[in-house]
């Protein structure tokens, strides 16, 4: 009584396929309640106006498109006040009508928790040959983190490679993603990705915000003797201060986060 012939296409349009996943990947479908449409990108949740297509709001969060739809069901359901999105271990209850974020649902699961008031050391093995520590420590300058590597041949030839003037490094990887353009970024020689998140524990688990951010640490080189850093991924960056050397077996190198 309510569906009547004749049938039309209602719009046609966006999002579009750049923040979508691969049809190929068989991801699943947009949800739909309240006279809104909510769609899962690879890195965003989007909301549209059912009945015109118009983008409402649009949301960063990190890999909750889920592909293979069939192997895991979906991960997007929504009432007319909230969309509950869920991603790895969290779950995002956002606003329907915003897109901002009313809750935060946490597995309850146990994590590891040290103090950086002595020094901590993480090794991370390879073989006899190639092999890596991180050791972090709050001093009264700042956070410290101590890079070494061994490696026979620690080379990058990409350390001033990245995003052109004025280009964010997510629409530089985006280019990647989307379009399978080649990009150049000095992760592709040898280099330390951190990723940084000071936010409150509530707050944590969204793509990036203001606190949370990535930086690529390019070590000395049999290229070049010196440390150097880019900014990546994340609104904001503070100031490092980055050094180091060649050693005999590979690499050291410092990084300082100076506290603000």
């Amino acid at each position: 009584e309510i569906v009547k012939w004749p049938l039309k296409l209602l719009w046609f349009g966006g999002p579009g396929p750049e923040r979508m996943i691969s049809r190929h990947w068989r991801p699943a479908a947009p949800v739909s309640t309240n006279g809104r449409l909510f769609v899962a990108g690879q890195h965003t949740v989007i909301a549209v106006d059912a009945y015109n297509g118009r983008e409402l709001w649009c949301r960063d969060l990190r890999s909750v498109g889920r592909r293979a739809v069939y192997l895991g069901g979906g991960n997007i359901v929504a009432d007319d006040d909230s969309v509950y999105a869920a991603t790895g271990s969290i779950c995002f209850r956002l606003d329907a009508q915003t897109g901002e974020t009313r809750q935060v649902y946490r597995l309850p699961t146990l994590s590891a928790r040290f103090a950086l008031d002595q020094a901590q050391t993480f090794e991370l093995h390879v073989d006899d040959n190639h092999s890596g520590s991180v050791t972090l420590e709050a001093t009264a300058q700042g956070l410290v983190a101590r890079l070494v590597t061994v490696d026979d041949n620690v080379t990058n030839v990409h350390r001033e490679d990245g995003p052109a003037p004025g280009e964010s490094w997510e629409r530089f990887i985006e280019k990647l993603v989307a379009h399978n353009e080649k990009v150049l970024t000095p992760a592709l020689g040898d280099s330390w990705e951190l990723f940084f998140d000071f936010r409150p524990a509530p707050q944590r688990g969204a793509l990036y915000g203001p606190g949370a951010f990535q930086v690529v640490v390019v070590p000395a080189t049999t290229e070049e003797a010196f440390a150097s850093y880019k900014a990546a991924a994340g609104p904001a960056h503070p100031e490092l201060t980055v050094t180091g050397t060649l050693t005999p077996r590979g690499s050291e190198t410092t990084v300082t986060l100076t506290w603000a």
